[in-house]
C-alpha cells in the first residue's frame, strides 16, 4: 500500500480521465501528489525490494528443488506467486556474471625485454611465405608463457600489398573471393597485433569472455526450438512458447550450476572439495534437465531418456558452434 499523499483534484494526471478513488479506472495510476519527499521515495524503494526478494527467493527454491515444476505452474496460469519467467532469467543471469567477472583479476600486460624462445608451435604454424597457412606461436618470454600470431608473409603488409600481388597473379591462381575476404580480416587482424603482439591474444580471450552473455541469449530460443521438434507430435498441447517457459527456467538454473563449477576451479578451494562442486556442477545440468522434462512433459522415463539424449548432444553441438563462432568474430573483431 502506497503511503503517498493523495490529490484533492479528481482529474488523472497521466490521462486527464475522471477519478473515482486512489487510482484512475482507466490507466491504474495513483492519483497522488506529483511532488514526493524523500521519505516516500526511500519507503517505495524498500516495499519494492521486499516484495521482488519474497518473490525471487519462493520462485528460486521452487526451481531448484522442483525440476519442471515452476514452468507447469506457469502453463496452468498460477503465476503471481512467481517471478515472471523473463524477469527471473535477466536478474539471474545479471547476477550470474557480475559474481563471474568481479572475480575474474586483469592479468597485466606483458613487456619484453628478451628475445621469446620458441617452446610450441601449432600445427597450422607450419607455413612458408607462399603458402596460405596461418596460426601462433607459443613462446616463454621473461618467464610467461605468451601466444604469437603466425600469418604468411603476404599477409604482414597492408591491404595495398596484398591488392597489388593478387592482381599480378595469373587468374588461375588468384583467392577466390571467401579467401579474399577472410585474408582481408586478418591483414586487419595483423595491424593491430603488431602494434602490442605479446598482450594481443589476452584481449582477445577478454572479448570471448565478455561474449559469453550473448551465447546463452542465441542459444535460448535455439535450445527451445529443438524441444519443439521432440515434441512436435504434442504441439496442441505444448506450443513453442510452453518450450520457451521450460528453456527460460532450466537456463536459469543452469547459471546456479555453472557458478558451482566455476567456484570449483578457485584457487583457494581445496582439491576434494573443488572435484565435489565440479561434479555436482556438471552432474546437475544434465540430471536436472531430465527429471525436469520427465516432470514437465510427462512422458515415459525411457522415452524422455531417449529425447534428452537427443537433446543433450543438439545442445552441446549448438554451443560448440557458437562458442567458435564467437570466439571467431572477437578474433576478427580486434582488426584496427
Amino acid at each position: 500500500m502506497s503511503h503517498a499523499r493523495l490529490r484533492k483534484e479528481n482529474n488523472c494526471l497521466n490521462c486527464d480521465a475522471v477519478v473515482d478513488g486512489p487510482y484512475c479506472k482507466n490507466c491504474g495510476q495513483l492519483n497522488a501528489e506529483p511532488k514526493q519527499t524523500l521519505w516516500h521515495l526511500l519507503t517505495h524503494f524498500i516495499e519494492d525490494v521486499t516484495h521482488f526478494d519474497g518473490k525471487f527467493f519462493v520462485t528460486m527454491k521452487s526451481l531448484l528443488v522442483r525440476p519442471g515444476f515452476l514452468s507447469s505452474e506457469y502453463l496452468k496460469g498460477r503465476r503471481t506467486k512467481y517471478l515472471d519467467p523473463v524477469r527471473l532469467y535477466l536478474f539471474v543471469s545479471a547476477i550470474f556474471f557480475v559474481i563471474v567477472f568481479a572475480g575474474s583479476q586483469k592479468e597485466q600486460r606483458i613487456t619484453v625485454h628478451n628475445n621469446p624462445v620458441l617452446v610450441y608451435a601449432t600445427d597450422s604454424t607450419r607455413a612458408t611465405d607462399s603458402g596460405k597457412r596461418w596460426g601462433y606461436y607459443r613462446h616463454n618470454t621473461d618467464g610467461q608463457d605468451v601466444q604469437v600470431l603466425f600469418l604468411p608473409n603476404y599477409l604482414t603488409h597492408g591491404y595495398k600489398y596484398y591488392d597489388s600481388l593478387q592482381r599480378a597473379l595469373p587468374a588461375s591462381k588468384k583467392s577466390n573471393w571467401f579467401d579474399r575476404y577472410f585474408e582481408k580480416r586478418l591483414i586487419g587482424v595483423w595491424e593491430t597485433y603488431d602494434n602490442d603482439p605479446y598482450n594481443f591474444f589476452r584481449e582477445v580471450l577478454e572479448r570471448i569472455q565478455h561474449s559469453f552473455s550473448k551465447m546463452f541469449f542465441i542459444s535460448l530460443p535455439i535450445f527451445a526450438f529443438f524441444l519443439y521438434l521432440l515434441y512436435y507430435r504434442r504441439r496442441k498441447q505444448y506450443y513453442y512458447v510452453s518450450h520457451a517457459i521450460f528453456s527460460l527456467h532450466y537456463y536459469t538454473i543452469s547459471f546456479f550450476f555453472l557458478l558451482l563449477i566455476k567456484l570449483s576451479l578457485a584457487e583457494f578451494i581445496p582439491e576434494f572439495l573443488g572435484n565435489i562442486l565440479m561434479t555436482i556442477g556438471i552432474g546437475g545440468i544434465f540430471v536436472y534437465l531430465y527429471i525436469a522434462m520427465l516432470r514437465f512433459y510427462k512422458q515415459g522415463w525411457f522415452k524422455t531418456f531417449v529425447k534428452f539424449l537427443f537433446l543433450s548432444v543438439a545442445a552441446i553441438i549448438l554451443i560448440t558452434v557458437i562458442t567458435i563462432g564467437m570466439s571467431l568474430n572477437s578474433f576478427f573483431s580486434m582488426a584496427s
